[in-house]
């Protein structure tokens, strides 16, 4: 977890998440949302013509993700997304690589945040778990739980953030192998110590990591 967050290094995963929209108000600074600018119509049409297609592409995906990363993109184009992601039985990235599914995610996670779009954040989470199945896949457990807490700020609730991000982080921790146990352990306990009152929802799963050790 010290690697993944480590300020200093280029490559470490904190870092290749820190884009331009990380530098905008938010939360801590008594923001709602990050300043945008209404989206223009030229990219609106094209926004609305991927995602008016029966099949769901990783083009559809892009296009929201980079649209309401810069612009305000209404509430209906994130459900009219979660819908053709249910209809693709969240599979719509086989073609991908498991680092390329990843920022993927990601992207889509961090989309699910900006448009607090609860639904959203959920078919991130059942995307997750598909490929997290897929025995042909390359598991990366600490990129899934950064993917969790992005999604998580969907959630403006307190006890509803809280009840997400504790079902899918005990999850992982259910399913996780012991080479990688620790480190994942890691990163829970880190979480904890950040939001203390997360520790309610995560002992189940810190008990489980600790059984496999």
């Amino acid at each position: 977890m010290r690697d993944t967050l480590d300020l200093q290094s280029v490559e470490a995963p904190f870092n290749t998440l820190r884009r331009l929209e990380s530098h905008c108000p938010g939360p801590l600074e008594g923001s709602e949302a990050s300043p945008r600018n209404p989206i223009p119509s030229e990219i609106e049409e094209i926004l609305d013509h991927n995602l008016s297609e029966e099949k769901l592409t990783v083009k559809s995906v892009l296009a929201l993700i980079n649209s309401s990363g810069l612009f305000l993109v209404q509430d209906e184009k994130a459900e009219r997304a979660v819908k053709i992601i249910r209809a693709s039985n969240f599979r719509f990235a086989d073609q991908l690589s498991s680092g390329e599914r990843i920022n993927l995610l990601n992207g889509l996670a961090g989309a699910a945040s900006r448009l607090r779009s609860e639904s959203l954040a959920r078919s991130v989470r059942a995307v997750s778990r598909t490929y997290r199945d897929d025995s042909e896949a390359e598991r990366s457990y600490g990129e899934e739980v950064i993917i969790c807490l992005r999604s998580a700020g969907a959630f403006r609730e307190f006890q509803a953030w809280k009840d997400f991000v504790g079902e899918w982080i005990n999850e992982l921790c259910f399913s996780v192998s012991a080479e990688v146990s620790g480190e994942l352990r890691t990163s829970v306990e880190m979480i904890c110590s950040i939001e203390p009152r997360l520790r309610t929802e995560l002992g189940k799963g810190l008990a489980a990591l600790a059984s496999i050790r």
